[in-house]
C-alpha cells in the first residue's frame, strides 16, 4: 500500500478537479491511502470523494510515498518541498497551446512562474506527468524532458447512454455554455446563427453551465442533444467532448491538442479549426443530414471513450511511482 497526497488549489466544479477526485477514488479502490490537500480543506460537494480532504497546512505533518501537485503554483511547490515524501510529482492538467512560444521564452528565474515550471519539468528530479499526448510530446521535444503520459478518463457510471425523450420538430445542439473565452462558447453561438440562416431556422442551443445539474443528471442532459458542439480554443484534456462520446451523442469539436487522443476527424468526431464558426456549422449540418455518418461516428466514439478509464490511469501512476522508489 502506498500513502499518496494530492495537492490542488480548489475542489469546485472543474475538469482538473474531476481528474483529481476520480483518480484518487481509483487509487483507493486499488488499496492505497490517499489524502487530498487544498487551501481550505473543504470537501468536494459535487462529486463523490472517498479520500480525506484536509488543508495545505497539514501536508508537511504527514509522510508519504508520493505527493502530486495538480497544475502549478509556487505555494504548492514550497509545501511539497517541505513534506516528507519519497517521490515528488507534478501533474500537468492543462497548458495553453496558443502561447507555448511565450512559455518557452520565459526567463528561468525563481519569481517567474513559467520559467520556474520549466525548470521543474526539465530537471528530472520530479515525476512529471501529462494528462494528454500533446502536452507530453511538446514538453519532451521542446524542453528535453521525460514527461510521462497519464491520460484523463471518463466515468462511465455517470456519462452513459441513458434513455431520454428528445424534442421533436427541431434539432437541439448541446454545448457546455462555459463563459470563459477559452471555451469558445461565442463561436458555438455564432455557428448556431449560421445554421439558422442555412436551412435550420428552428435549431436550438442547450447548455448546462452553472445550472446546478447534479452528476447523476448529466447524462440525461447531454443526451437531449442531437449532437454535441464544442468550440474550445485550448485544453489539457477536453472532458466535455469525451463525456458526450460516452453518452453516445455525435460530436463536432475544434481541432485542439486536448481532443486528439480520442477525437479523430471522420471516425469518432467531425473537427473544425479553432475560431471557425462556419466550419462548426457546416460539420453540424453534415451530421444532421447524414444518418449513416451519425451512426458510424456514435458507434466509433462510444468504443473510443471506453478505452479511457480512471482505473487504467491509477494503475499507470502506480507504476510510474514504483519506478522511482
Amino acid at each position: 500500500m502506498m500513502r499518496l497526497g494530492m495537492a490542488i488549489d480548489t475542489l469546485t466544479i472543474h475538469g482538473a478537479v474531476r481528474r483529481c477526485i476520480e483518480l484518487s477514488n481509483a487509487l483507493i479502490a486499488r488499496g492505497h491511502c490517499v489524502t487530498i490537500f487544498t487551501p481550505t480543506g473543504e470537501p468536494c460537494t459535487w462529486l463523490p470523494t472517498t479520500a480525506e480532504v484536509v488543508t495545505y497546512a497539514n501536508m508537511p505533518r504527514h509522510k508519504f510515498t508520493a505527493v502530486m501537485a495538480y497544475g502549478f503554483k509556487r505555494g504548492a511547490y514550497d509545501l511539497l518541498m517541505a513534506t516528507k515524501t519519497r517521490v515528488r510529482a507534478l501533474y500537468l492538467v492543462g497548458m495553453d497551446e496558443t502561447r507555448m512560444s511565450e512559455f518557452l521564452a520565459a526567463p528561468q528565474e525563481p519569481d517567474n512562474p513559467s520559467g520556474f515550471l520549466k525548470t521543474i519539468i526539465a530537471s528530472g528530479d520530479w515525476l512529471v506527468c501529462a494528462c494528454s499526448s500533446w502536452i507530453r510530446d511538446w514538453c519532451n521535444s521542446a524542453l528535453g524532458a521525460n514527461v510521462r503520459l497519464l491520460l484523463g478518463g471518463v466515468n462511465r457510471s455517470i456519462f452513459r447512454p441513458v434513455v431520454v425523450r428528445r424534442p421533436e420538430g427541431y434539432p437541439v445542439i448541446m454545448s457546455s455554455g462555459d463563459h470563459r473565452a477559452r471555451e469558445g462558447s461565442k463561436d458555438v453561438a455564432h455557428a448556431i446563427e449560421i445554421m439558422r440562416g442555412k436551412g435550420y431556422p428552428d435549431v436550438r442551443l442547450e447548455t448546462y453551465f452553472r445550472q446546478g445539474i447534479p452528476q447523476s443528471g448529466m447524462a440525461a442532459k447531454i443526451r437531449l442533444g442531437h449532437l454535441w458542439m464544442d468550440g474550445q480554443r485550448y485544453a489539457g484534456w477536453a472532458n466535455s467532448v469525451i463525456e458526450a462520446m460516452a453518452c453516445r451523442v455525435p460530436v463536432v469539436c475544434t481541432d485542439i491538442g486536448g481532443v486528439r487522443d480520442f477525437a479523430i476527424d471522420g471516425e469518432t468526431a467531425l473537427l473544425a479549426p479553432v475560431g471557425d464558426a462556419e466550419v462548426l456549422a457546416g460539420q453540424a449540418m453534415r451530421i444532421l443530414q447524414d444518418d449513416a455518418l451519425r451512426v458510424r461516428l456514435v458507434r466509433s466514439a462510444y468504443a473510443m471513450a471506453g478505452r479511457f478509464t480512471y482505473a487504467n490511469t491509477a494503475e499507470r501512476l502506480e507504476g510510474y511511482i514504483e519506478e522511482r522508489l
